[in-house]
């Protein structure tokens, strides 16, 4: 049985060295233009750029990040009330836990209950 561990051991050995030396070197041949590309965006900054097209007036490009930022932020607020409010619903409403997990105890009784929908929203922001 050993002799076939070690026969097993060996192919995948014979496998997984070339293939680790052939990423590996395509990296390693690859290092120095990454490492230009990040120093070429050291001198390029988006707020340099025009924000309106001079010709068109239509938004450029940069001109799309400052509302992408508004918006993502935006997004992101309205989804964390619409969440919260949601659970605090359905922890009061129905007294369901603030997220469906098992726990090995009994959570519907009084205080492991509050103390195991605290955890989960302590736990979990």
């Amino acid at each position: 049985m050993n002799s076939s561990l070690s026969t097993s051991v060996r192919l995948k050995c014979i496998v997984l060295i070339p293939s680790l030396i052939s990423v590996y070197s395509h990296y390693s041949f690859r290092k120095r233009d990454i490492e230009q590309l990040l120093i070429l965006t050291d001198s390029f900054t988006w707020e340099e750029l025009p924000t309106r097209d001079p010709d068109t007036g239509y938004l450029t490009k940069a001109g799309y990040i400052p509302k992408i930022q508004d918006l993502t932020k935006n997004v992101t607020v309205w989804i964390t009330v619409f969440h919260s409010v949601q659970i605090t619903v359905r922890i009061v409403m129905n007294h369901d836990m603030a997220f469906g997990s098992w726990y090995p105890f009994d959570v519907s009784v009084s205080p492991m209950y509050e103390i195991a929908n605290f955890t989960q929203v302590i736990l979990n922001q």
